[in-house]
């Protein structure tokens, strides 16, 4: 979304694209790279960090003595002040959407900043966030979340997403199909592609590569994700370590790019919160999922450390804070030689105080029925209960810049005229474009709202 943004409005000719070999996130070093030795020896001056670096505060710093700009442009929850960095993040501030993607948080930029120097981008780009949304897994039931999906899924403006859509959800474009089909495709390049699919799949997108390629790239790598997955979840699945709370499996694959789909297969059949983790020199990493926001109350904790998302993020565990020695586990003599190298023992004490809030997954009240028809379901309700109240009217067409002039103008109308007129707009319940000025009654004041 920010690169032909950029190229197209800002005339930028000079890129430098950096895609973390892994599926990293921000400026974190990791194993395979040094991502700021690259930025340094790139020789640029401004840098933007979209869906990531909200916490990298020391990396920020460092770049900041060579000279370069950060913008932060994220979604993820603040845990460090990053004073060096423009951060944009929807935590930032009270009564924002903090369920917005990565993507939302940057097409606001362009969005706000367009407004600002008066450059018309039309309708560009929400094709962008509404993918982004269902990929990204974000909450659906936020009102404008779901506006800016269904707006942005009915104006397609990017011929990779076109060409996804027709190919994998077969013109079908309703969230839970997308989530199925085109999503995961996407995420399979930037796990199981290498970093050459991954540059190409990039180009392939913003329109500088043909679209069969990009095509061709999600097919491999979403195959040969699957074929990874199954077998590593199967290996793991025979030795998983259960507690009330939590469940554990120990990876020793060097795939760790796979460790969140192998969490999430065992959460969902489990419904408890998950980790697979491997062993480092001081400390366990990887990967956790949960049917529950719970990375904040294990941050509280003090015993672990989770960064990403409430139900799906990374976590690390002191090893020395939480390994209790062999002596105080007994094995039974007969137990296979391979389950006992495999154990890796964490202190059980400090799991309850990690994991002490009751994370099982509720049943779906009608377990036929996908996430996304439930979610639909309760908008439904939802938007009946609205339509219905007198005091929260449905939303209304776009305000025009004539209309929201006059209205300026005129003297106040009364409490019953307001109600009368909001009455009568109750009979409909019109589509409105994220763009529009939506105009609702809250606590009997006229209140404007753009989203």
């Amino acid at each position: 979304l920010l690169y032909p943004f950029l190229k197209k409005y800002m005339n930028v000719k000079d890129f430098v694209i950096i895609n973390p070999i892994g599926k990293q996130h921000g400026l974190v070093q990791n194993e395979q790279e040094n991502i700021i030795s690259q930025i340094v020896q790139s020789d640029i001056s401004l840098l933007f960090c979209p869906d990531s670096a909200s916490n990298d505060v020391e990396q920020v710093n460092l770049l900041k003595e060579y000279g370069v700009d950060v913008i932060i442009l994220d979604h993820h929850e603040i845990e460090k002040i990053n004073s060096n960095a423009i951060v944009i993040n929807h935590h930032r501030s009270k009564n924002l959407n903090t369920a917005l993607s990565g993507c939302g948080v940057t097409f606001k930029f362009v969005q706000a900043y367009s407004q600002k120097m008066d450059i018309d981008i039309k309708n560009q780009y929400y094709d962008m966030v509404a993918i982004s949304l269902v990929t990204d897994m974000c909450n659906m039931t936020s009102l404008e979340n779901h506006a800016l999906f269904k707006y942005g899924i009915n104006n397609i403006t990017n011929p990779m997403i076109k060409a996804m859509i027709n190919s994998y959800s077969f013109g079908n474009i309703s969230p839970y199909n997308i989530a199925w089909t085109v999503s995961p495709k996407i995420n399979s390049v930037f796990r199981a592609g290498t970093l050459e699919d991954k540059n190409n799949f990039f180009y392939c997108f913003v329109g500088e590569k043909p679209i069969s390629q990009g095509l061709e790239i999600c097919e491999f790598c979403h195959k040969n994700q699957r074929k990874i997955v199954n077998t590593l979840t199967k290996e793991l699945n025979s030795n998983l370590e259960k507690y009330d709370n939590v469940i554990i499996g120990f990876a020793f694959n060097e795939e760790t790019v796979y460790n969140g789909l192998i969490a999430n297969k065992i959460a969902g059949t489990n419904h408890k919160t998950t980790l697979v983790i491997r062993e480092t020199q001081d400390k366990y990493m990887g990967s956790l999922r949960s049917p529950i926001d719970i990375a904040n109350k294990i941050n509280d904790t003090g015993l672990a450390l989770c960064q990403g998302h409430l139900q799906a993020c990374g976590i690390e565990l002191e090893k020395n804070n939480h390994v209790s020695s062999e002596s105080n586990h007994e094995h039974s003599e007969n137990e296979d030689e391979n389950t006992d190298s495999y154990k890796q023992h964490v202190n059980e004490k400090d799991l309850k105080n990690i994991f002490r809030h009751e994370n099982k997954a509720q049943a779906p009240k009608n377990p036929s029925k996908s996430p996304f028809e439930q979610m639909n379901e309760s908008e439904k309700k939802n938007s009946l209960k609205i339509t219905s109240s007198s005091t929260q009217p449905p939303l209304a067409k776009p305000i025009t810049k004539e209309t929201a002039l006059e209205s300026k103008i005129k003297k106040p109308i009364t409490q019953k005229v307001e109600e009368k007129e909001i009455s009568a707009a109750d009979k409909k319940l019109e589509d409105v474009s994220p763009e529009g000025s939506v105009k609702v009654l809250i606590d009997h004041r006229a209140i404007e709202n753009k989203p």
